[in-house]
């Protein structure tokens, strides 16, 4: 049985997504937040700011929806609840936000802030929005993601011989570095045990995993072409990601061992931004199949693909 959020409907089909609205030569550069209830009702605009909001991402517990909006003049973090109420800046004041993760409590939120030619990671309160840094503006850190249990970030460190891919204790002191290895975008997988970042690998994009604890790196792709986008399953035994290696952006998966890797997409088209529900057996992806990125799902398999937009706007991206 799932629950509702406060219009009645079951919060499990609840997607929220950003369109580009940049089709109209009165309006350009403009994006709105939109959430669809379900996969068989119109989607519901959240934003309406004049300017860019995107990026949403649902909080762990389903009560509110992060995004990035420079509708003050920069990009900063907001929040809203499901209805698209209730909207209000977080952490304003420390430069530009480029990217951030909800702390499994979905009480914090650790955001990236560019400032001239560096990246810093800073940990902040989302009732109080007090903030602290919890990188050295010295170096330059581009965030990854939260373990499960909360209790540590995994993050790219860019510090000359320190480089590398590192985890770090926000309530404490203790850096940990997981691998050398100069990795993009690592995420930790639900079950706790592995993490897996892009790494540039002969001249190509692959998909790299590494124990949470640190050890060997093993490279789950090293087919040709690029691989990217890597999703984990909510299990942790799966990864979604995307690849370029058939000439085109297709979707695929693969376990977390590297075995059973599947196509989930076949076409001539681009197929982007695989999202696992957490909630139902299903993935949400983008693709311009019709000349235009419109929202689709589909089972972990591939089959039983559904499209739920079909408009002129572009889609951009997306959390289920």
């Amino acid at each position: 049985m799932v629950s509702a959020c406060s219009s009645g409907v079951p919060e499990a089909e609840s997607i929220v997504f950003t369109q580009a609205q940049d089709s109209r030569p009165d309006d350009p550069g403009r994006s709105d937040i939109y959430i669809t209830r379900s996969e068989e009702d119109e989607p519901d605009r959240l934003t309406l700011a004049g300017n860019r909001d995107f990026s949403p991402v649902w909080s762990p517990n389903r009560t509110q929806i992060a995004f990035l909006s420079e509708r003050n003049g920069e990009f900063e973090i907001w929040v809203t609840d499901p209805e698209g109420g209730d909207k209000r800046a977080l952490f304003t004041g420390l430069g530009t936000a480029t990217r951030f993760e909800w702390a499994p409590d979905s009480r914090r939120i650790a955001y990236e802030v560019a400032n001239e030619d560096r990246s810093q990671i800073y940990l902040g309160e989302v009732e109080s929005g007090d903030s602290s840094a919890l990188t050295s503006f010295e170096e330059s850190a581009r965030l990854g993601s939260w373990s499960a249990d909360g209790d540590w970030l995994v993050y790219t460190l860019i510090a000359g011989d320190r480089s590398g891919i590192y985890k770090g204790n926000p309530e404490g002191v203790n850096e940990i570095e997981v691998t050398s290895m100069l990795g993009k975008d690592p995420r930790w997988s639900p079950n706790g045990r592995w993490i897996v970042f892009t790494a540039d690998v002969d001249g190509e994009t692959n998909l790299v995993v590494v124990p949470s604890g640190g050890g060997d790196e093993t490279n789950l792709t090293p087919t040709a072409g690029n691989n990217m986008d890597p999703e984990w399953s909510p299990d942790g035994g799966r990864i979604t990601f995307v690849s370029d290696r058939d000439g085109n952006m297709e979707i695929y998966v693969i376990d977390a061992d590297g075995r059973n890797e599947r196509r989930l997409t076949n076409n001539r088209s681009e197929d982007i931004a695989p999202s696992w529900s957490r909630r139902v057996n299903r993935i949400a992806f983008i693709s311009d199949v019709d000349g235009d990125f419109d929202l689709f799902t589909m089972r972990p398999d591939g089959s039983n693909q559904r499209r739920l937009t079909s408009d002129d706007a572009r889609m951009i991206d997306l959390d289920w």
